[in-house]
């Protein structure tokens, strides 16, 4: 029997589609490991040391840091262990070097398998140096989703729950962690707290929280004009758990619950100011726009060619004049639509599992153990705060505040 290992990074964007490829490998006869690689990567090391792992698939790697961390503690357990990297984001940003999303090292590129979702991201890891040899296009595993699990909530049950009006048009906006831009603008906090990258980061900080700020008045302005005909759901990004709620119009439902993937099945239209969720909504033939009432130096990759407006009146053209809106640009860049895309994955897995070699390169380099007891030390300090009931309160050091409810103990919330 072989041994598999996956690691996933979010509970609401990766954990379902994850699950379900452990609960298929493991019908085929894998035995396969899940395990959270924030708080868990310790315990994967643990089941590594006690069996020997034939595949190991992780959320992202960049750079040779990042192998040393993640990989090479398993390669030097076992040096013939394949990897597979499941690339969690894969959309960039024009004007903006793709370093932070790309393999940038030789280490990390033709030494593993990458996927990708459409042919945009192949490209881009082409062109960065991956052999073709080692990507796989299977669309994006997180869509499919979207077909099986989110039809599970109907509507009345939903309106009931978050007093929405059933016969009225619901329209949803998925913000992208504009309220964290928001208070880290007010607290004078750099992009590259959050997102680890460079000067030009920075940058993105006050358009991104200015824009969060005016589209909350738009949207205000707009269900004011016509709250006899519609509802607006402002979806907050998973990553926000805090925030000002002061500056909202009362009429606008503020929720966090649910996937992206349950709400597309209810709404008229999905609006956007820079979030990816306008590909897998215009996938499913959702009317998907974007609300863009301030300047971006960096736009994000195929957003920025959807139908975009800046005022009331804007979204009333698309909406109330059925204006016409820009769709099927999804494809370039998560894929064609399917249903069977976790499916896809676990064909190409097991024709990876049947070569009697692993075919990717294998480059010795130092084991670094920063990941494991970084792992160790933060789910230590998760119980410690969370058993003591102040686990909410704590907000430093920020990377562990960005991620203390992906914790596993709160999947039962969130899935």
């Amino acid at each position: 029997m072989k041994n598999i290992i996956i690691l996933y990074d979010l509970i609401a964007r990766e954990y379902w589609s994850c699950n379900e490829l452990m609960k298929i490998l493991k019908d085929q006869g894998y035995s396969v490991y899940l395990f959270q690689w924030n708080f868990e990567y310790y315990k994967a090391l643990s089941v590594a040391k006690n069996n020997l792992i034939d595949l190991l698939i992780i959320p992202s790697c960049y750079t040779g840091a990042d192998y040393q961390r993640v990989v090479m503690p398993f390669k030097n357990l076992n040096m013939n262990t394949t990897i597979l990297c499941m690339h969690n984001e894969q959309i960039g940003y024009v004007g903006l070097k793709d370093d932070y999303l790309i393999p940038n090292e030789d280490l990390c590129k033709n030494t593993m398998y990458h996927l990708a979702w459409g042919e945009y991201f192949k490209q881009n890891l082409i062109d960065h140096g991956v052999s073709e040899d080692f990507i796989i296009k299977t669309g994006s595993i997180r869509l499919q989703e979207g077909y099986i699990k989110a039809e599970k909530v109907n509507r009345e049950e939903l309106a009931r729950k978050y007093n929405l009006d059933p016969d009225k048009k619901w329209l949803l906006y998925c913000d992208s962690g504009g309220a964290l831009f928001y208070d880290m603008k007010q607290k004078g906090q750099k992009a590259t707290t959050l997102i680890g990258g460079t000067t030009e980061l920075n940058e993105m900080v006050k358009p991104y929280a200015d824009t969060y700020v005016k589209s909350v008045e738009i949207l205000g302005d707009f269900i004011d004009k016509h709250k006899e005909d519609f509802e607006i759901i402002f979806r907050l990004h998973p990553g926000v758990k805090d925030f000002d709620s002061s500056q909202f119009n009362s009429k606008i439902k503020i929720i966090r619950d649910y996937s992206v993937y349950t709400w597309f099945q209810h709404v008229e239209a999905n609006i956007v100011s820079y979030s990816t969720s306008i590909f897998e909504s215009d996938a499913m033939g959702i009317k998907s726009f974007v609300l863009k009432p301030v300047y971006f130096k960096y736009e994000v990759v195929g957003v920025c060619e959807y139908s975009t407006c800046q005022t009331v009146e804007d979204i009333e053209d698309i909406l109330i004049d059925k204006k016409e809106v820009v769709k099927g640009l999804y494809k370039d860049y998560i894929g064609e639509i399917k249903n069977n895309t976790v499916e896809s994955l676990v064909y190409e897995i097991n024709s990876i599992l049947a070569m009697s070699k692993n075919k990717t390169q294998f480059i010795n380099c130092n084991v670094n153990n920063k990941k494991k007891y970084s792992s160790i030390i933060a789910n230590i300090a998760f119980y410690t705060f969370y058993r003591l009931g102040i686990i909410k309160y704590i907000k430093w050091p920020f990377s562990f505040d960005m991620n203390k409810y992906e914790h596993p103990i709160y999947h039962k919330k969130y899935i």
